[in-house]
This record gives C-alpha cells, structure tokens and sequence, in this order.
C-alpha cells in the first residue's frame, strides 16, 4: 500500500496501480487503498474507473474528507456536493473558568496523558508491541484519564485498544 502510494507521487501510474490492486486484493476493506486506486485512475484520465473505486472508499468510509474532496473534484460522475449551512452563531462547549476547563453545561477536570511512542530498551520511533498498548491503555482507564496526547499516528493495535475504554 505505502509502495503504491509512492509510486503515485513520484509519477510512477502503473507501478502504483499495480501495487494497489495488490492491496486490495488482500484486504478489501482497506479504503485507502481504494482511494489510491482513484487517485491512479483520475491520473489516468479515467474518470468512470475513478468514481467506481471511489464509491468503494466512500462505501467503507462515508465521512473521510480526502474521499469527498475527490468526490467533489468528479462532478460530473457524482453530481454536485451538498454544502453544509454554517451555523448563524459559534457554539464553543467549553470555557476557561479561572484555572479550570469546564463545558458550558458542567465543570470537568482534565486528566491526560502525554504518550510517545519509544519503549525504554528501543530505538525512538519503534513502536511498541501490540501487547503493551492494551496494557497502557487499561492503566489509563485505571487512573481515569479523559484525554491523551500522541505525537504521531499509531499502529492499528492502539486504536483497538483504545476502543475499549469505556
């Protein structure tokens, strides 16, 4: 996938074409794979071939915003894109009061965590086994944290695992 992504940018089609039809041929329900594949076929020239792969992505994820900038970039296969109507006032759900973060409705304390992704022993930047991120994030539940801040994106592994929290 990340092969076919940089073949895409560094103007290579068919080798990037190849190396995505490889991807979603083994995990079909990878959308970024399927938007890559629109990204080729547009490059191509292709637009019906675009829009097929992309009605995948938007099939699997109906709400990423890159699918729908595409999506709007093929008007002539999708149609105009809905605008959505901005609303009359701002409605901010959070305040400052003195030292404290508070929603509008109710005082909240904030309890976050600052998580990177080096483990002691390994190279920055390695990420953990998958085994530690369900243990990090029980211990985050534990101490009831309601927030968290991560420096990069994580592997597939954190995500499950944050999922369980409750």
């Amino acid at each position: 996938m990340l092969r076919g992504l940089s073949r895409f940018r560094q103007g290579n089609l068919p080798g990037s074409r190849a190396d995505l039809e490889q991807a979603v041929a083994l995990a079909p329900e990878y959308a970024d794979a399927w938007y890559g594949l629109a990204m080729v076929a547009r490059a191509n020239g292709d637009r019906e071939l675009a829009a097929q792969h992309l009605s995948r992505a938007l099939a699997l994820e109906p709400k990423r915003d890159e699918f729908l900038e595409l999506q709007s970039d093929l008007p002539r296969v999708f149609g105009p894109r809905e605008h959505k109507a901005r609303p009359a006032e701002l409605r901010l759900p959070f305040r400052v009061q003195g030292d404290r973060l508070a929603r509008v409705d109710q005082p909240m304390t904030v309890r976050a965590v600052n998580m990177g992704v080096a483990v002691p022993g390994h190279f920055p930047g390695e990420f953990a086994p998958d085994q530690l991120y369900a243990e990090w994030t029980a211990q985050m539940a534990a101490m009831n944290a309601n927030a968290l801040r991560v420096y990069t994106i994580l592997p597939p592994a954190f995500y499950q695992a944050s999922a369980t929290i409750t």
